[in-house]
């Protein structure tokens, strides 16, 4: 099913093989294009491009994007099935000029070179035709195109919100991107619209294996009674690295104030599962910002739940620096506009 070479159907002879008792279904006559169709399969709504370096890093691309795809919703691939994909002669596919385009990038979209910066995600995905899709400053891209004519690859792309569309183009040189950007008709006084340069940086993965190991500490959180009072609780946690080395899994055991046990928190995952986003507690979070540095790291991500059984935007930042680790945990309720600090977590490796 589902083969633009034809189908087998109908009628099928079940037949079990004696030794084995495994069943196979053998149909009785198959269904045929009286043309010849292309020499592959249907394409699939997301296409992710084969990665030698993925393999050998003993990394998963297509669970990546399967989780990318759940988080940040699937973009699906044009559906060109009428067409042949193989290039012509001994060029590479279209889609491997993308290869050093891919993934995740900090951009500085500072207003002036004298600005402090600031900073935003570039999301680039590959749409498996030769273009790119993803999200710039966390709007979606549309009309993306490259090009790798004159020496270094090029892009084009278009966002858009309320104010209208967003012109960007970039050049890739190496592992910094330069770019500008052109918003039409807003903002000067010749009504050319505005111009802003900017650059961007490839996000560096977060080493969340580097938490593997034993901890101990403590707990602080506000009662959920009165949000007010704070009751602090022993800690201690033991974290394994993950198959991939991506993330670790956390089993947490508490004390309570009067030094009796307390209860157990295991199999809280922490795992870098996408370009944007990480998984935690089971859910998806988006990543707000990541600071690797040669001591540690810092990345901030939220995402919109329940607390104390009321809506709320939820907010983590994870630190580690040394041999020092918090998590501490943000609220802001639905209809008010400051965060609280819920919970933090102190740990030291043991």
């Amino acid at each position: 099913g589902g083969s633009l070479k034809g189908l087998n159907a109908g009628q099928m002879v079940f037949l079990t093989l004696p030794n084995t008792g495994i069943a196979v279904d053998v149909p009785l006559y198959g269904a045929r294009p009286q043309e010849p169709g292309p020499d592959r399969g249907v394409i699939p709504d997301i296409v992710v491009p084969l990665d030698a370096d993925a393999v050998v890093a003993g990394r998963d691309p297509e669970m990546e994007a399967a989780l990318d795809a759940l988080a940040n919703g699937i973009t699906a691939a044009d559906d060109n099935q009428g067409e042949a994909t193989a290039p012509a002669g001994d060029e590479p596919p279209v889609e491997n000029l993308l290869d050093s385009l891919l993934g995740t990038w900090t951009v500085d979209l500072r207003p002036t070179p004298d600005a402090d910066p600031y900073t935003q995600p570039f999301v680039v995905r590959s749409t498996g035709d030769g273009t790119f899709a993803g999200t710039f400053y966390r709007s979606p891209i549309t009309n993306a195109v490259v090009n790798d004519d004159w020496g270094a690859l090029r892009v084009a792309f278009v966002t858009s919100d309320s104010q209208g569309p967003y012109h960007h183009t970039a050049t890739l040189r190496g592992d910094r991107m330069e770019g500008v950007t052109h918003i039409i008709g807003r903002g000067s006084r010749s009504g050319q619209g505005l111009l802003y340069v900017w650059t961007a940086t490839r996000q560096q993965a977060l080493p969340l294996a580097s938490l593997a190991g034993e901890w101990g500490g403590s707990l602080t959180y506000l009662d959920y009674g009165d949000d007010a009072t704070e009751v602090t609780l022993g800690l201690s946690a033991s974290t394994e690295a993950t198959a991939d080395g991506r993330g670790v899994s956390l089993d947490l055991t508490y004390v309570e104030p009067d030094g009796s046990p307390g209860g157990t928190g295991s199999n809280e995952i922490l795992y870098a599962a996408g370009s944007d986003h990480l998984l935690y507690q089971e859910a998806p979070w988006t990543i707000l910002s990541r600071d690797v540095r040669e001591d540690g790291f810092e990345v901030v991500f939220e995402r919109e739940a329940r607390d104390n059984n009321r809506p709320a935007t939820i907010r983590h930042t994870i630190a580690l620096a040394d041999d020092e680790l918090t998590d501490r945990k943000e609220v802001r309720y639905e209809g008010t506009d400051a965060f609280f600090e819920r919970n933090i977590v102190r740990l030291s490796r043991q």
